[in-house]
């Protein structure tokens, strides 16, 4: 009866692991980044969002942007910037606070000539 106890007890206790086990796996699965107790800490500069410009369009004398996959005018808000300007290749943002210029695409510097 002794034994029969004691093996009772070992299988409740190997249950128990591998559930809290399996579930803390399945846990991390979902989302790997997020901590496995209490809440994630952001920092104010990730809550911000980031505005990119991924398009500039042209058609007869007005250009249009795609910025953040929302297509704007000239005068549209977005994320609290008015777009003041739009060139070719670029795009003006104010806010009451800045001034923002995107550009579609930035030009590299070549800092190191390597002669062949």
């Amino acid at each position: 009866m002794h034994n029969v106890m004691k093996q009772l007890f070992f299988f409740q206790t190997m249950f128990v692991v591998l559930w809290v086990s399996t579930t803390s796996l399945a846990y991390a699965a979902s989302d790997p980044t997020k901590p496995l107790f209490g809440q994630a800490v952001v920092s104010p500069a990730k809550i911000k969002s980031r505005l990119v410009l991924q398009s500039i369009i042209k058609s007869d004398n007005h250009h249009k942007v795609v910025i953040n996959g929302k297509l704007l005018n000239q005068g549209e808000v977005i994320s609290g910037y008015r777009v003041t300007k739009i060139t070719t290749g670029k795009v003006l943002l104010v806010s009451d606070e800045k001034r923002l210029e995107l550009a579609l695409f930035t030009q590299g510097k070549l800092s190191k000539a390597v002669k062949n």
